[in-house]
């Protein structure tokens, strides 16, 4: 098998390779003229093949097959020390409900997907949903675990490529629910980045706001409610949104959160703040990253901390 590598002339920091592998698949060159070669890096699993239209993408081939293995998925690549952007690339090929695959991912140690799941995150099978992220890498190597939670990990296709170009994406979270398209066109991907906690669903009306869908549901936790996103360094400003689904009175729930370590909502109460249950409540907070990583808590106060969607952009 061989691996396609761009080398480019530098001194910048930067790595200076490009791979591209089509997991599972043959090479393949996509419609912009980039050259994905045949399977490599894996030193165990088995191939998926699916004829079945693949939706969301340009590049449908790269999505028609997989590679999987029970228990744990190992992608190994050797590069120059540097830079990069990992860009993970998956369609749901078999099953058709969420929580039918659930896996995490680290790459170089770091986990920069826990609880993932296709057809949740991509709102089906047979549709395309992408995970990009920015590495570092200072052992000429760059390794991709996937870990079982629910039956076998997989990926469609594998990009890295020189630089942490990962900042300019938005994170948009419906916590606690499917995916959605606000009326902004604004895409906010199923519930994720949580390792525990139970989903609340609510059909009342939400007021105070022009997107009601993202508040009739939310994630809360007995005591710790935790959200973990993988970015580039540089400042976000960091959206929590919230409306009280269960309590009707002040006093009921109330929690603080923190921000990467930094506290940010100490007391909060959800139904004082918004002046009462099913009315939405916004806060944002400029936040400063400097180890790729936002961690969201929110510690119990009163009763369990919960939030409804969270959105983080540049």
């Amino acid at each position: 098998m061989t691996v396609n590598v761009s080398n480019t002339s530098g001194g910048t920091g930067s790595g200076s390779q490009t791979i591209r592998v089509n997991a599972g698949g043959p090479a393949y060159t996509d419609p912009s003229g980039k050259v994905w070669s045949a399977d490599t890096g894996s030193p165990a699993g088995q191939a998926d093949l699916s004829t079945a239209s693949i939706a969301n993408t340009s590049t449908p081939a790269l999505y028609q097959t997989a590679r999987w293995n029970t228990g744990r998925l190992t992608y190994l690549f050797s590069v120059s020390n540097g830079t990069y952007t990992v860009t993970l690339k998956y369609a749901e090929l078999y099953f058709t409900s969420p929580g039918q695959r659930v896996f995490d991912v680290t790459i170089n140690g770091q986990k920069v997907l826990q609880g993932f799941d296709i057809v949740a995150q991509a709102g089906g099978p047979n549709r395309a949903v992408d995970r990009s992220f920015p590495i570092t890498v200072t052992n000429g190597q760059i390794t991709i675990e996937s870990t079982s939670t629910v039956d076998d990990p997989t990926v469609n296709a594998i990009e890295i490529v020189p630089g942490g170009s990962v900042t300019s994406a938005a994170v948009r979270v419906n916590a606690g629910g499917p995916a959605y398209t606000d009326p902004s066109g604004n895409m906010w991907s199923a519930d994720t980045g949580s390792p525990a906690g139970q989903a609340d669903l609510s059909t009342a009306s939400i007021a105070n706001t022009s997107t009601p869908v993202l508040y009739q549901t939310a994630r809360w936790n007995t005591g710790r409610l935790t959200y973990l996103f993988s970015v580039s360094n540089g400042t976000y400003t960091v959206r929590l949104k919230y409306a009280e689904l269960y309590f009707t009175s002040p006093g009921q729930r109330v929690f603080d959160v923190t921000i990467n370590g930094q506290k940010v909502l100490q007391g909060f109460d959800i139904v004082a703040q918004a002046g009462g249950p099913n009315r939405a409540v916004d806060r944002s907070f400029p936040i400063t990253v400097t180890n790729g990583q936002i961690t969201i808590e929110s510690t119990s106060m009163v009763d369990d901390p919960t939030v409804n969607a969270i959105e983080i952009t540049k």
